[in-house]
């Protein structure tokens, strides 16, 4: 869940990066080189921080399995002279990075919230990236590299109930992103790369290489804005959802499109379409368009109503239609405090004589920046999803999360996570029997250095426990530790 989150002011003796997930303006004194005049990747000549110079397609329902995400200040060992570009906010670096595709867990990546970890999941997701990655640029091209490094401790690789397989699962991923214009520019275009290398110890035969790769691009004009963004990623783990390590393939394509009709009302169209592939297990084919209506109520309120047309198509079920109708509420009480909420009801409806049903919908989440070090952060959401596991059945996933996060000194933070899933299944065709009941529960410490505006090692343990009943049940448990090290170049 993405939200509001003003940065707080530096009294240069700490570089603390609260969450700020929308566009800034441009730092005050930075010049742009006359030679810029006549590209299109020139900067907008205004820039409100309401606007998205980025696709922001349909709110994705994040996974509340959490990965390896650290927070840390980019304050360096030895001064170094800052770079006077717009990348060279920690706003932007984060958009500049999860610009590629959704997160893992997200309608966009088809894993559902009940999606597992694997290499790529574990040391190379966009935040970590945005966070560590050193942003370099020639004109109007600005791009970044990065290499992790890493071993994970697992004592239940494939989720099993009995006869757990212990192993140490080590990786090296690389990553680079590359983009044609800042956040400011008009016109913006950008390409992502994640690989992923992973060997096991005990069972080599469980070695994998997984890999995302995701375009993305926005233009701005006087009063629309549009966007897109299409990925694909393939990825190898374990999930609650069918237990044992399992190959998944996602493709993904969506766009957005904002006009403000006054100064206060404005309408937003999204869609996306996502396909998902699983070896021996059931694949998925999910189209959604929705629309939103939003009016500014005062500059810390925006309240919105719209509504979500969707169709879902497993493998060898049958055809899915659902509308939701939604109230969203954006809240910027403070420069400390940010929260949003999308909530509503939705009614699905299915082919081949299975009884309509309809639950209640949402997606929400907060930030709190407690003190200069000190921040909260609380993430629920609900949502159907088709099982990968279960031929002919869905489930309808209620996940929370709690994180919280302390700066210990300039370059060293530690966090600690605690979240909660439920999945409940039911019968999506006719003659399906579905009794299947998921609890969910997790926690996660770590600890992160930066070491230098480069570099960066990190260490975390993390539990997981899922009390699954019901026909097909996968109830297990498992510990997981590891360490791993970044490099930007």
């Amino acid at each position: 869940m993405r939200t509001l989150a003003a940065p707080l002011p530096n009294d240069g003796s700490e570089n603390i990066a609260p969450e700020v997930f929308d566009a800034v303006p441009r730092p005050p004194g930075v010049l742009l080189p006359e030679n810029r005049e006549d590209l299109f990747f020139k900067p907008l000549q205004a820039a409100d921080p309401s606007d998205a110079f980025y696709v922001r397609p349909i709110p994705p329902v994040e996974d509340f399995a959490v990965t390896f995400k650290v927070k840390p200040v980019f304050e360096p060992v030895a001064p170094v002279e800052p770079v006077p570009t717009p990348l060279e906010s920690k706003a932007a670096s984060q958009r500049f990075w999860e610009a590629a595709i959704p997160p893992a867990g997200s309608p966009g990546s088809g894993g559902g919230p009940f999606s597992g970890q694997g290499g790529l999941s574990e040391y190379a997701d966009y935040a970590e990236l945005a966070r560590h990655s050193q942003m370099h640029h020639h004109g109007p091209v600005y791009y970044a590299l990065k290499l992790s490094a890493g071993t994970v401790y697992d004592d239940n690789v494939s989720l099993g109930s009995s006869g757990r397989r212990k192993d140490f699962q080590s990786s090296i991923v690389p990553a680079a992103r590359v983009q044609l214009g800042s956040d400011e520019s008009a016109l913006r275009l950008g390409a992502s790369y994640t690989g992923a290398v992973s060997w096991f110890a005990r069972y080599p035969s469980q070695r994998t290489f997984e890999q995302s790769i995701g375009l993305d691009g926005g233009w701005s004009g006087s009063r629309l804005k549009t966007g897109f963004r299409l990925g694909t990623q393939s990825t190898q783990s374990s999930t609650p959802d069918a237990g044992e390590r399992v190959g998944h393939r996602a493709n993904y394509l969506g766009v957005t499109f904002s006009y403000p009709f006054t100064g206060k009302l404005s309408g937003e169209l999204s869609g996306d379409t996502t396909q998902s592939l699983f070896d021996g297990l059931v694949g998925s084919h999910e189209n959604r368009v929705q629309e939103f209506l939003t009016y500014e109520w005062s500059p810390k309120l925006q309240l919105g109503l719209g509504s979500t047309q969707g169709t879902l198509q497993a493998d060898g079920g049958n055809r899915q239609t659902y509308n939701q109708a939604l109230v969203r509420v954006v809240a910027q009480p403070s420069a400390k405090l940010g929260w949003s909420a999308s909530f509503g009801n939705e009614w699905r409806h299915f082919e081949g004589g299975e009884p309509s049903s309809q639950t209640p919908v949402f997606n929400a989440g907060a930030n709190w920046q407690v003190t200069g070090r000190t921040s909260l952060s609380l993430d629920g959401s609900r949502r159907t999803f088709a099982s990968a596991s279960l031929k002919g059945q869905n489930y309808e996933a209620t996940t929370v999360a709690l994180s919280a996060r302390e700066m210990l000194t300039s370059t060293v933070d530690g966090s600690i996570s605690l979240g909660y899933g439920q999945a409940n299944y039911h019968a999506a065709a006719q003659g399906v029997q579905a009794n299947r009941e998921d609890e969910y529960y997790y926690g996660r410490l770590s600890l992160n250095w930066l070491i230098n505006r480069k570099c960066s090692f990190g260490w975390f343990y993390e539990y997981n426990k899922n009390l699954s009943s019901g026909d097909q049940g996968h109830p297990f448990q498992r510990n997981r530790i590891g360490v791993a090290f970044n490099v930007s170049f």
